[in-house]
């Protein structure tokens, strides 16, 4: 059971409850709820989070409403395990 480490700009922090923190995903309209424990702040003036995480991480990705009376309603949510979150809303593309 290793630990890995994302690494995200802490302006994507949108709820710190000291219990956990609701992160949004990069370029998207999903959210993520992590526990306060494994989300490190760095970086000059505190501006990067890192999120720790393992293998065996489920991670519960939502979306909310964006409507005057839907705002806190889920409208999709997904289990996703910790290799296939990466995988879909984290990847890297290098140019060659």
């Amino acid at each position: 059971m290793a630990w890995n480490n994302l690494e995200l700009n802490s302006n994507l922090v949108k709820v710190d409850t000291g219990k956990a923190t609701l992160i949004k995903i990069p370029k998207t309209k999903y959210l993520f709820w992590h526990p306060s424990k494994l989300v490190r702040t760095f970086g000059k003036g505190g501006y990067m989070i890192s999120i720790g995480y393992t293998e065996d991480f489920t991670f519960k990705v939502f979306r909310n409403g964006e409507g005057k009376h839907n705002f806190m309603e889920k409208i999709e949510e997904y289990e996703l395990e910790a290799t296939e979150f990466i995988d879909r809303f984290f990847t890297i593309t290098e140019d060659e």
